[in-house]
């Protein structure tokens, strides 16, 4: 796919469109003052499990998705799916596709879905920074929190709002008549 991204520098205005339709729309800018890094506040149930990362995609798998290489980063989950922790490998859209698949994961049922709206996406790099953890050697992660109350999903210094995940149609299996 190719994908045209047209910025406005003045207003910050972008459309990103592909093959003459428009894929997304929206403005950039720097917050003045920059974001907050607003605390949550935690409602813990002492019956909430924690789901390893295999038992996670096990569940995404079943729901329909087939994730792979980076785009398997979620690290641990509660069952419920308000919060967890996410490989952060320096790669953005692997990222914010993480924080994708935690809201997924926090809506009860097994149907697959497809993210068709998010009403806000607001990214500070500094912020995000101050927020890594490092796990070992060579992986670091941070910690994701979904509030369905506030409709938000944070990260690090990402924040996303309003995401809407439409239920996408099954495929029919197919098979061959028996001879």
């Amino acid at each position: 796919m190719k994908f045209l991204v047209t910025i406005a520098p003045v207003s910050g205005q972008f459309e990103v469109s592909e093959s003459n339709g428009l894929v997304v729309s929206g403005r950039i800018y720097a917050p003045n003052p920059p974001l907050l890094d607003v605390p949550t506040y935690e409602t813990k149930k002492t019956d909430d499990m924690h789901l390893t990362s295999s038992d996670i995609y096990k569940e995404l798998r079943l729901r329909g998705y087939d994730y792979g290489g980076l785009f398997q980063g979620i690290l641990s989950a509660t069952s419920r799916g308000d919060e967890g922790h996410l490989a952060w490998c320096g790669n953005w859209v692997t990222f914010i596709d993480l924080m994708l698949q935690v809201q997924v994961l926090s809506i009860p049922g097994r149907s697959l879905r497809l993210p068709t709206r998010i009403k806000s996406l607001r990214i500070d790099p500094l912020v995000h920074q101050e927020h890594i953890i490092q796990i070992d050697s060579e992986r670091q992660a941070l910690k994701v929190t979904v509030d369905k109350e506030l409709d938000t999903c944070k990260a690090g210094g990402v924040e996303m709002l309003g995401l809407h995940a439409t239920v996408a149609p099954r495929r029919q299996q197919t098979q061959a008549p028996p001879v």
